[in-house]
């Protein structure tokens, strides 16, 4: 019977040394994090996901995600009108949200009533939260949204975003009347084609449009309401 030698011995306590360490984990030199690596992104990953998105969720990304489908997805030609892409932040019309975003503000207007502002966008207390509502005549606001754009009618400028119009007042911005004459490049999601008397408007709250050959495309401008 051969007895190990104790050089033998020693070498082979060596290696289980190295590959099984205490506390019976099984592992590899160089390896060893991978394990860790892969629990920690996972763990990071799905708690982070989870906690930003329904953070975000209650402080208004759920707003951006809805605005995506309603803004982003209509953007370009659909049923014969041209839809701008307003912002993630947009919402037509009916709109409903469940809570607003902490930049949301109070604003009064011409019916003496209180409307909640938002980058654009007005809201009123419904059922389940909070509903999208036409601009408020008379509604004076702080600021637009940057892509607001400027319409000269009869030297006179006026501010047109989400299918309202702004006049500007010691540097804030007071919701008017569509000007007749007013001519924009684009609608928004919502507007209703009406057909009177033969002839087709394109209808987005109580403003009235015509299209019109401009440049080699098409624009629309604001009429009167058709009889």
């Amino acid at each position: 019977m051969l007895r190990p030698r104790f050089h033998d011995v020693l070498t082979l306590a060596l290696c289980a040394g190295i590959l099984c360490p205490p506390g019976g984990a099984f592992a590899f030199p160089h390896h060893a994090a991978r394990g860790s690596s892969r629990a920690g992104f996972r763990a990071g990953a799905h708690a982070g996901a989870r906690h930003g998105y329904r953070q975000g969720f209650h402080h208004g990304a759920h707003r951006g995600y809805h605005a995506g489908r309603h803004a982003g997805y209509h953007h370009g030609w659909h049923g014969g009108v041209h839809f701008g892409f307003w912002g993630s932040w947009w919402h037509p019309i009916g709109f409903l949200v469940t809570t607003l975003a902490v930049t949301a503000i109070v604003v009064s207007a011409a019916d003496k009533k209180e409307y909640h502002y938002d980058q654009g966008v007005y809201y009123v207390p419904a059922s389940g939260g909070y509903k999208v509502v036409p601009a408020p005549l008379g509604a004076t606001v702080p600021q637009l949204p940057a892509n607001s754009v400027g319409v000269l009618v009869s030297g006179r400028e006026y501010f047109y975003y989400g299918g309202a119009f702004y006049l500007a007042d010691s540097g804030k911005y007071t919701v008017v009347k569509a000007p007749p004459g007013a001519v924009v490049s684009s609608l928004p999601d919502g507007t209703d084609t009406v057909v009177v008397a033969g002839n087709t408007y394109f209808k987005y709250a109580d403003t009235y449009y015509q299209a019109e050959s401009q440049g080699g495309g098409v624009v629309y401008g604001v009429v009167a309401k058709p009889a």
